[in-house]
């Protein structure tokens, strides 16, 4: 069966040889947070795989085919260096990897660089997070956004938390509901609403969106496996098979990231009939015309 592992992200050597102190350099506060020491004095969750270990590692977990993310950079600078970067990485891999760019809706010149991306051969914008990147999905701006990326046939991922959820060291939250009545107002852009729509979808009367899917990133970490069985039958069109390799989410088993564990309790969550979709066929789904 094929497997797509659709929320992963990777880094530089640039980045990753001193998360922190690069952090700090470029004025990416946030991401430094989440990635550098803890408060408790506990190892970071989050890894820095080289390039051959990211693709030995999708080797040892029988992913075909993995795509990499942008993270919500807070400085378009930051954005643009690292999309270049990754998508050297992929290009120079794309039989096994594919990219979504870091673009912010709140820059002024977002169709330049959108339209870029697609010319670089990114597959796809985000993930985006309205807080730290400061924009409204309410906006005109961020409609016009959608528009563009509908055109360029662009699904647009967007991180949404949980505000009921676990909790971890600064999390912050987004705008689920004005994420979702966004979504509706774009009915031609495709969205994917990580971490299962910020845990919106597993509430009761919820009313599912014909243009908005579903990854179930760090789903070991945020809900279980419960979450996938449960949601199955509901989302068997819309649900997305994405890891958010390489944050370690077995610590206590394994020192460093690994893509294999994730996987198997997805295959042992999701019943057969619906492994096919969840698995490889509802992505390659969203760049089917309506």
């Amino acid at each position: 069966m094929r497997v797509i592992d659709a929320h992963t992200h990777w880094y530089p050597p640039s980045v990753s040889e001193n998360p922190e102190a690069w952090a700090n350099g470029v004025g990416e506060t946030y991401w430094g947070k989440l990635v550098g020491r803890r408060a408790d004095l506990k190892p970071s969750l989050q890894a820095f795989p080289s390039i051959d270990k990211f693709l030995r590692d999708m080797d040892q977990a029988q992913v075909e085919r993995a795509v990499i993310l942008g993270w919500y950079w807070q400085n378009s600078s930051t954005s643009d260096a690292l999309n270049s970067e990754i998508i050297r990485f992929v290009n120079a891999h794309s039989d096994r990897l594919s990219a979504f760019a870091s673009v912010n809706p709140a820059d002024s010149d977002f169709e330049i660089k959108l339209k870029n991306a697609r010319e670089m051969g990114f597959c796809g914008v985000g993930e985006l997070h309205d807080k730290i990147q400061g924009f409204d999905f309410l906006s005109p701006q961020f409609c016009d956004f959608c528009e563009l990326c509908a055109k360029l046939n662009f699904p647009i991922n967007v991180h949404l938390s949980d505000p009921r959820g676990k909790d971890y060291p600064n999390k912050a939250l987004t705008s689920n509901s004005s994420a979702y009545a966004s979504a509706a107002k774009n009915p031609n852009t495709k969205f994917i609403f990580a971490h299962f729509g910020g845990g919106d979808v597993f509430e009761p009367g919820f009313e599912f969106l014909e243009n908005v899917y579903y990854d179930c990133a760090a789903n070991t970490f945020l809900y279980k496996d419960r979450a996938l069985a449960e949601m199955e039958e509901k989302l068997a069109k819309k649900m997305i098979f994405g890891s958010d390799y390489p944050l370690r989410l077995y610590p206590r088993k394994f020192a460093d990231c690994e893509m294999s564990e994730f996987k198997k309790s997805a295959e042992r969550a999701v019943d057969e009939k619906f492994a096919k979709g969840f698995f490889a066929g509802n992505f390659e789904s969203l760049y089917l015309p309506h």
